[in-house]
């Protein structure tokens, strides 16, 4: 996903640990894998 993002431009692609909240408020749009947001789920229901 990486090498095929990484031409176009506006778009920044990074892995879940690499994301905080000021990455995530800052675009206009935010799209994830099902393994970001299992683990999203999981960092949340964990604190």
């Amino acid at each position: 996903l990486y090498k095929s993002a990484r031409n176009i431009s506006r778009v920044d692609v990074s892995s879940f640990s690499d994301l905080n909240a000021f990455s995530v408020l800052k675009v206009d749009k935010l799209v994830l894998t099902t393994g970001a947001v299992e683990e999203l789920n999981a960092s949340i229901s964990a604190s």
